[in-house]
């Protein structure tokens, strides 16, 4: 049990590191760009950046999208990807239906 604790402290530890790591190479790639070419999103390698202040539409377009294909979407803010519950819920009222 005490084993499991300890790697799973060392797993956060670790994603932790990443995240900061990967939100540092987003920041220091806009900071590189021209101060008129900065866009403040963009990707770090596979991993999607949005600084930008959330806006109702932006949370709108990560969290409810029914009708869309994707069930992962960027985040409206911050580094990663997010869960479009519209969608969840549109897949799972056809499975309730069928």
């Amino acid at each position: 049990m005490l084993l499991l604790r300890t790697a799973g402290r060392a797993l956060v530890r670790a994603m932790r590191l990443v995240t900061v790591v990967i939100a540092g190479l987003a920041v220091e790639q806009e900071l590189s760009k021209p101060r008129r070419q900065r866009t403040w999103y963009g990707r770090v390698g596979p991993v999607p950046y949005d600084f930008l202040r959330p806006t109702l539409e932006r949370l709108r377009r990560e969290w409810w999208q029914p009708d869309s294909a994707e069930l992962i979407t960027p985040r409206a803010f911050g580094l990663g990807w997010g869960l479009n519950i519209g969608r969840l819920a549109a897949m799972l009222q056809r499975g309730v239906r069928r």
